[in-house]
């Protein structure tokens, strides 16, 4: 036996490659052996701590499929979704009641001292470590018993599975909270007519709901009158449905039929089998999978279970209120502060699994249906986002209930209503007292928006500042010597290893970066079709995971590619790296600065400043990187014959501002921004809508703009690609030109050349004259006078900035700049 379990990739539908019996035996063995360790002797809220940490760790729990028949859901992901749930309905009975800990321990007759050695934490903890391990059965293809065990045939072998490691623990633990004679079996017993227990029926509606990921996906089957009415609700996929390939006959030619969005099919079908009760529909080769139907009595578990959603609101005035680096930096960091702290209250009340995620400002978690519980966490959330952010951050917070019937394939109507119900608070005025100082000394100069709070003593200097500027430069300064150390480098977009181990330095300010600078806001376009287009709480949790460690990697990887570049560069041909200038104290970072900083990632947004030479290269790497990271490619049969299908899943638009870098950073900062809406307006035009109604995604697009001054200008570039990719290629040859002294004069001459006819008919000749003057390499002077031509002839664009030309005259000069000395 060697059947392929791994999991199905949601943005590539690329399945892992993983193995049941050889690959999965090994690594169920070597999990066996972590969880037996992590059990400790403390106590059972300790224990489960600690295990869930090895499962969040384990690569191959989140690279196998949670079932063979529909491979889309993670096993790591739904049974910690099961645990989300099972710990919530528990919670919300020993809220009723804390003497309820003895009657559902009783069921299991335990001795009344073992029942006295239960907390309510300790309880939480043994339903968290059950949940945990009631599918471990299902990555072994062996028992005591016999070989090659079926992938659904866990049961049994869960049991068996619980017991060996059980067997490991410390038996004097074990006995303590009579653990063998209640976890096997409060492991096993998950499917429905074997909970007999309450625990135990938990845990069913916890797996009832977290399995909904495994049968359901975006295209449903009916069946009615001897046929398969197919129909698909994906707007992102195509799917290539095979009629035949699943538990019916298909009575229709061909059986391999194409789908599109909102797209349907009716095929007349037969069962091939009479008596079966679970039978699959059809099978997707998209997915390498299908639904199926249940004939017999299928019962969804009643009951309801709470919500907490939270978002924090104006993160980005909040971050680039500040003139400086550290403090732009420590904005940052006081916000992600906010959501780890609220996370943290949240599975120190209830458990970590139960939130499902958080990240980019916002975080949304299940909590117990119990109203108290609910205002309690929602009035502790709020502490949090006030006293971390010294009440100047808001955010909006909503509570509410859920029917558990509603989470098993309708998530994404429950996400719209708690969505709703966020924004609709957004939305309701507030009213902000107005500052009256005596004297224009008294308001902080670093945010101009509140007073100073007194003589504060920063880095052993005693400054002027509020009490929140404060805060933000000490946060800053942390976040940096914490990314020296390498702390979190797996969550973290800065190459921390790279840097270190060439010697670069962290920018400690602006003019560490580059002469001149360029501010990069970069979002994601169009996620809203993903992320509300959700079944389940499993597939939620599961997409924005891959999302987000994805997304981290590719800018890490990107920056990596850049200094790798630049390494074995003269430092005046480097496009990143930068050697800082001794500033007018004298002082100066010592050595090479890496070149850039990340002020903010989260979600998908990210705003970096970085060394404005390597500006438009790092977006349009930046944007053929994420787009390619996040592609559907596959051959697909359409009508009698085959396509080739290509799709973007996620894509990024990124704006970016140019300038000396002394000029005034929060102008920088609302430049970036306008030229990211510049970009994202122009790549909507750019997105089209084919044969199969699915919306075609151009790669990205990237809008940019030079500041020079302090009055505003409208000139700007924007290129979409891949359709810009030859004008975007075009322009990084000038650019990079432009840093060789041996073509600095002709890049001049490009700049200097006017806009009437004449002027660029001499510029023209002029440039053909000079190739034909040379001997050496005339072909290739001949190429550069060609695309001079093209350049200096490029034709004006109306919606989507300068032309090629205007590109040129606008970023060049500010890339020469070398603090004033050209």
């Amino acid at each position: 036996m060697n059947d392929l379990i791994g999991v199905m990739d949601w943005f590539t539908k690329v399945r892992t490659d993983v193995f049941y019996g050889n690959d999965s035996n090994r690594e169920t063995d070597a999990l066996i052996k972590e969880i037996s360790g992590a059990f400790g002797t403390k106590n059972l809220s300790f224990a489960a701590g600690r295990i869930g940490d090895v499962l969040a760790q384990n690569d191959f729990l989140q690279s196998v499929c949670s079932d063979t028949r529909l491979p889309v859901c993670s096993l790591y992901h739904h049974i910690r979704n099961t645990a989300a749930i099972a710990v919530c309905l528990l919670a919300d009975i020993l809220l009723e009641d804390e003497k309820n800990i003895g009657v559902l321990l009783s069921e299991y007759k335990l001795t009344s001292e073992q029942i006295s050695r239960y907390r309510k934490e300790d309880l939480i903890g043994l339903v968290r470590i059950a949940s945990f391990l009631h599918d471990l059965g299902k990555v072994r293809n062996f028992s005591s018993e016999r070989k090659n065990v079926r992938f659904y045939e866990h049961v049994s072998l869960t049991e068996e599975i619980v017991r060996e490691i059980l067997s490991k623990v410390d038996s004097n633990f074990v006995s303590k909270y009579g653990l063998d004679a209640i976890l096997p079996l409060l492991a096993r017993r998950h499917h429905g007519k074997e909970a007999i227990t309450r625990l135990e029926k938990f845990i069913h509606a916890g797996d009832v709901v977290s399995s909904s990921a495994d049968r359901r996906y975006e295209v449903t089957g009916e069946v009615k009158d001897g046929k398969i009415i197919i129909r698909s609700f994906d707007p992102v996929f195509p799917h290539e449905i095979n009629c035949n390939d699943g538990d019916y006959a298909c009575k229709t030619t061909p059986h391999t039929i194409l789908l599109g969005y909102k797209q349907s099919k009716e095929v007349l079908v037969s069962a091939k089998s009479p008596s079966d009760t679970y039978r699959i529909l059809f099978k997707d080769s998209v997915v390498q999978g299908g639904p199926g139907v249940f004939e017999g009595k299928w019962s969804i578990p009643g009951g309801n279970i709470g919500y907490i959603s939270l978002d924090i609101m104006q993160i980005q005035d909040f971050i680039t209120e500040a003139d400086k680096l550290p403090m732009l930096r420590g904005g940052s960091e006081i916000v992600s502060d906010i959501l780890s702290q609220v996370r943290d209250m949240i599975g120190s009340e209830i458990s970590d699994e139960v939130v499902l995620f958080s990240d980019g400002g916002n975080l949304l978690s299940f909590c117990p249906s119990n109203a108290t519980c609910m205002a309690k966490l929602k009035e502790k959330a709020e502490q949090k986002v006030f006293s971390v952010s010294e009440g100047t951050l808001r955010a909006s917070i909503v509570t509410g209930v859920i029917p558990l019937k509603d989470l098993a394939g309708s998530f994404h109507s429950v996400l719209e209503g708690i969505f709703d119900k966020v924004n609709m608070l957004k939305q309701r005025p507030y009213h902000v007292p107005v500052i009256h100082p005596p004297r224009k000394d008294q308001i902080c100069n670093a945010c101009r928006n509140r007073l100073i709070s007194g003589s504060l003593r920063i880095e052993g200097q005693k400054e002027m500042y509020c009490t929140v500027c404060a805060k933000k430069k000490e946060y800053g300064r942390i976040k940096k010597e914490e990314s020296k150390k390498g702390k979190k480098e797996a969550f973290n977009p800065v190459p921390v290893s790279f840097i270190r181990e060439h010697n670069l330095g962290f920018p400690q300010d602006l003019t560490d970066i580059g002469d001149s600078i360029a501010v990069i806001a970069v979002d994601g376009n169009m996620m809203g079709r993903l992320f509300t287009h959700t079944l389940t709480p499993a597939e939620y949790t599961f997409k924005s995971e891959q999302f987000s460690s994805r997304f981290m990697r590719i800018i890490r990887e990107t920056l990596v590619s850049l200094m790798e570049s630049d390494l074995p560069q003269n430092p005046d041909k480097r496009l990143l790296l930068y050697d800082p200038k001794p500033g007018e104290n004298g002082k100066r970072l010592l050595g090479t600065s890496c070149g850039f900083d990340i002020i903010y990632a989260g979600g998908d947004d990210l705003l970096i400043i970085m060394n404005a030479k390597a500006a438009l290269w790092f977006c349009q790497e930046l944007i053929i990187r994420v787009a390619d990271a996040f592609s559907f490619k596959k051959r697909l049969v359409d009508g009698s014959g085959y396509k080739d299908f290509h799709y973007h899943t996620i894509t990024v638009s990124c704006g970016v501002a140019i300038a000396d870098n002394k000029f005034p950073i929060y102008f920088l900062l609302d430049k970036a921004r306008s030229m990211e809406e510049k970009a994202k307006e122009a790549f909507r035009e750019k997105s089209k809508t084919d044969e199969l109604n699915l919306i075609s995604l151009p790669a990205g697009a990237v809008s940019f703009t030079a500041v020079q001054g302090a009055m505003p200008s409208s000139e700007f570039a924007c290129y979409v690609l891949p359709d810009d990719n030859p004008e975007m290629d075009m322009l990084m040859k000038i650019v990079h030109d432009s840093l060789s002294s041996e073509k600095h004069s002709e890049v001049r001459e490009l700049i200097t050349c006017g806009d009437t006819t004449i002027e660029k008919l001499n510029f023209i000749k002029y440039n053909y004259a000079s190739a034909l003057r040379k001997k050496q390499e005339v072909s290739e002077r001949i190429k550069a006078a060609e695309m001079m031509a093209d350049v200096v002839n490029s034709s004006k664009k109306e919606d989507f900035g300068t032309n090629i030309h205007g590109a040129v005259k606008m970023v060049v000069p500010l890339l020469w700049n070398q603090g004033g000395e050209d």
